[in-house]
């Protein structure tokens, strides 16, 4: 069962995609409608699946599914002839597969909003974890 937190965190990340995509895509011209929804309904599940776990079995971070997402627009634009952006070396080899450069360094990076909710989720984690104890806890 997912928490009030995590809860609070997906809704902001699914709201916010669609926006996020289209402001980071817009000057390439590309309808990219059915990219958007498809990766929604991907970070929609993808989310749910892994903020459900208890926060000490979470192999992924929230950002971490958003900016994997982001291969929906990416294949869209690739696929539309877009031109692949000069990106730079260390955001090459932090995210490869992130070709046209969409993808936030940061919570921040998408909106206030899902920075927000991103920092409870971070403490209501931090305080889980430390209630945990012991090594699974630290």
């Amino acid at each position: 069962m997912i928490d009030q937190a995590s809860q609070a965190l997906a809704t902001e990340l699914v709201a916010a995609y669609g926006v996020f995509v289209a402001a980071e895509t817009g000057m390439y011209g590309v309808d990219l409608s059915r990219a958007i929804s498809a990766g929604e309904l991907w970070l929609r599940v993808e989310l749910e699946a892994e903020l459900s776990a208890p926060y000490h079995q979470q192999r992924r971070g929230p950002l971490e599914i958003f900016q994997a997402a982001m291969t929906f627009p990416t294949e869209a634009l690739a696929d539309g002839g877009a031109p692949e952006p000069v990106r730079d070396p260390m955001a090459v080899r932090a995210l490869p597969g992130d070709r046209f450069d969409l993808a936030p360094a940061s919570s921040r990076d998408i909106n206030e909003d899902v920075w927000s909710a991103h920092l409870v989720w971070g403490v209501t984690k931090a305080r889980a974890l430390r209630d945990l104890g012991g090594p699974e806890g630290t």
